[in-house]
């Protein structure tokens, strides 16, 4: 059994980020956005669905925003800017789950 916590994680630069599972069809990403900081609209080539576990943000989908909180979960489609604001008082934490 192999058992990945955050203090073991590998570190994933540039953001609060820690990898907790990796195969070659699937990731798992834990995401932490502190209050009133963002993560920049980007694209990935690859289909994501994000999972709030705690706090509130604002995930904008090319010229779509939605407000979401805990155990919202919305997926984004490869090649599409996306883009995370933190919105509320308390870190955001997100699973991010990349599917290859």
């Amino acid at each position: 059994m192999k058992v990945t916590t955050l203090d073991n994680a590998e570190k994933i630069p540039g953001v609060n980020a820690c990898k907790m599972f990796s195969s070659g069809k699937a990731e798992l990403i834990h995401l932490l956005i502190g209050p009133g900081e963002n993560l920049p609209l980007h694209i990935n080539p690859f289909d994501v669905v994000f999972h709030v576990l705690k706090g509130n943000g604002m995930l904008t989908i090319e010229e779509e925003s939605a407000e979401l909180k805990a155990h919202d979960t919305a997926e984004v489609k490869a090649g599409v800017k996306r883009g995370w604001e933190n919105t509320g008082n308390e870190a955001l934490k997100l699973l991010v789950i990349k599917i290859f």
